[in-house]
């Protein structure tokens, strides 16, 4: 029996299988880094917020944080939202991006969307009512 070109054949099934798995593995890759970027936005946003409160250098900050971080690999150029606000004793930021790349092709995560809290403004104003 004759076995020249066996390797071949064997090459020929499996390299589809492998292509695959690298195109998932860094396809989930780059999806699961834009959500950690973002999600590291949104809690610079609301750590800053909640010691100053000042709304306007908390989204100055997340959005160069972000950029900083080379976050702008995994997520689409200009679609980096910050929304911060006061919420009781606790300081709220919400950031949503578009990813740059589809996972896996499915189109039902078309937005990352993360929120972070903080309340530890009261600690930091008021250091006199923790001593």
């Amino acid at each position: 029996m004759d076995e020249k070109g066996q390797m071949f054949v064997e090459f020929a099934v499996c390299l589809p299988i492998f292509l695959l798995l690298a195109f998932v593995i860094i396809s989930v890759s780059f999806w699961g880094l834009g959500n950690a970027y973002v999600r590291e936005a949104a809690f610079e946003a609301a750590r800053y917020y909640s010691v100053t409160n000042n709304a306007e250098r908390a989204v100055s900050l997340a959005k160069k944080t972000f950029i900083s971080s080379g976050g702008e690999l995994f997520i689409q150029p200009g679609s980096l939202k910050v929304n911060v606000r006061r919420q009781g004793t606790q300081a709220v930021a919400e950031v949503t991006a578009v990813p740059r790349f589809k996972t896996l092709g499915v189109d039902r995560v078309d937005k990352l969307h993360k929120k972070a809290t903080c309340n530890m403004e009261n600690r930091y104003r008021n250091p006199g009512d923790y001593l």
